[in-house]
Parts: structure tokens; sequence; C-alpha cells
């Protein structure tokens, strides 16, 4: 799963979604959350697909409650 910088998203949203969806510690989604600001895209981990999706489905789903247009993405393992 892949998170995608956007200029609207907050730090503070991304770090709580990443910590409560998926499971993440504070010190790992900040990570994440910083090298998404720099790179503008950021691997988020590894999962079987249809884990992948609900995942992804639940953190936009956060993000739109919130009002945030942040993008998360499924891509296949290489």
């Amino acid at each position: 799963m892949l998170i995608h910088n956007d200029d609207v998203t907050t730090f503070e949203f991304v770090i709580r979604m990443l910590q409560t969806i998926f499971g993440l510690s504070y010190e790992i989604a900040e990570t994440i959350a910083w090298r998404t600001h720099v790179h503008g895209i950021a691997l988020v981990c590894v999962r079987p697909r249809s884990e992948a999706e609900r995942l992804v489905g639940k953190a936009i789903f956060a993000a739109r409650m919130e009002g945030f247009p942040l993008v998360l993405t499924c891509e296949p393992e290489e």
C-alpha cells in the first residue's frame, strides 16, 4: 500500500490514521508521513490484496470524513 502526498491533509491526521487503521507505532507512522511529504509517495505496508484493499478503503473513508483528499493505493508487489 502506498500513501500519496497532498497539500491539504495534515501530518497529525496521517500519523493518527496510520496508527489506528494500520496498527503502526507513532515512530513508524511519523517516519512514513515525513517520507510521503519529502518524496511525494511512501510505502505504508505490504498485505494480501483483499486486506490491503479493505485497509485502503477504511483509510480513505476516514480521510473523507475529516474533509481530507488523502489518497492511498494498492500496488502489486514486484
